[in-house]
């Protein structure tokens, strides 16, 4: 299993609807077809949980308390997960900010 590390600094508990403490948009969380925007601090629980899994070679069902509630996710080998900071594009260019130009390297 690949798992995206993401830097997830201590910065307190923060909004659920914001994301984080200061308007800090928070992490972005995609799985099955969708995204999940999520705290640093819940991101890095959920991120602590899926590495466990990784290493072992397992699969189970994850909680992942997001804005919009609490998800059980299926975590296994063989399933795609990304994790970014939302104010960073994802892989597939989705979470670009308006009007800015997608970059190539």
């Amino acid at each position: 299993m690949d798992v995206v590390s993401v830097d997830t600094p201590q910065v307190g508990t923060g909004s659920r609807q914001s994301g984080g403490p200061g308007g800090d948009p928070g992490i972005c969380v995609h799985h099955g077809g969708r995204c999940f925007v999520v705290t640093r601090d819940h991101a890095s629980i959920f991120l602590r949980r899926v590495q466990s899994l990784a290493d072992r070679g397992a699969s189970e069902l994850v909680p992942l308390l997001h804005s919009e509630g609490v998800e059980l996710l299926f975590i296994a080998s063989n399933v795609p997960l990304q994790v970014h900071d939302v104010r960073d594009r994802s892989l597939d260019g989705s979470h670009r900010r308006p009007g800015a130009a997608e970059t190539r390297a």
